[in-house]
């Protein structure tokens, strides 16, 4: 989400693995005081290449509406990733939003603390039919 836009990250994360010199990529929220989030994109270049943050932002911009394109990159050696090869975003996230209330409530760690906001999760059609009737 961008301003009352929404960006996939998907869509971005496959734009940049175009770039010849991109290896991996996430592309994730991040705050921002006029827009309330923006895209970021944290890449992995191919050893031995090189590109700048300009040159895969326009790569985006030549590719993209511009409100999807990353406003900035961060270079990284690897991304973190579970057993299976799942990029872990959330763990990502936590160093853009660390002090902040976040505007998407999914991604707040305090979720998995328990519920704290007086409601239930919706547990489903199938969690309803086996609940009994008081």
């Amino acid at each position: 989400m961008s301003g009352a836009e929404n960006v996939s990250s998907l869509e971005v994360e496959k734009v940049l693995l175009t770039h010849p010199a991109v290896l991996e990529v996430a592309v994730l929220p991040v705050p921002d005081a006029t827009w309330g989030e923006v895209p970021k994109a944290l890449v992995v270049l191919k050893p031995n290449a090189q590109a700048g943050e300009i040159e895969l932002i326009e790569h985006c911009r030549s590719r993209l509406a511009h409100y999807k394109c990353p406003r900035s990159v961060e270079f990284l050696e690897s991304l973190p990733r579970t057993g299976t090869g799942k990029v872990l975003k959330r763990d990502l996230r936590k160093k853009y939003w660390q002090g902040r209330e976040t505007i998407r409530p999914e991604f707040d760690d305090r979720k998995g603390q328990g519920n704290t906001s007086g409601t239930q999760k919706d547990a489903g059609p199938a969690a309803k039919r086996a609940a009994p009737n008081h």
